[in-house]
């Protein structure tokens, strides 16, 4: 019931992205990956959590986690919503493009 109440909330997304970047801090990649996946399907139109799901999609030392087209599908939308004005977005791109 919180959770349907809190979709409406225009920082919630955020929060989840937060809460996802706790979740890699311990350890815990596929815990953190749910919280950035449910983020995505609130925020899709926050560069931020495009940004750093990318981030992970591309860098992950778990090959599980990373997927180097997925990355650059996300990082490309976070770098169309800046309309490029965020350097750390393209070099996301890049690193997902290597599939890193």
């Amino acid at each position: 019931r919180a959770h349907s109440k809190l979709l409406d909330h225009k920082e919630y997304p955020l929060m989840l992205t937060w809460v996802a970047e706790e979740y890699i801090k311990k350890g815990q990649s596929q815990h953190a990956m749910a919280f950035y996946r449910t983020a995505l399907q609130t925020g899709h139109d926050n560069p931020l959590i495009l940004n750093n799901i990318a981030w992970q999609l591309a860098t992950h030392k778990d090959a599980s986690i990373r997927d180097g087209k997925l990355a650059v599908k996300w990082a490309t939308q976070a770098v169309k919503l800046t309309k490029n004005k965020e350097p750390g977005y393209t070099g996301c791109r890049l690193r997902g493009g290597r599939g890193v």
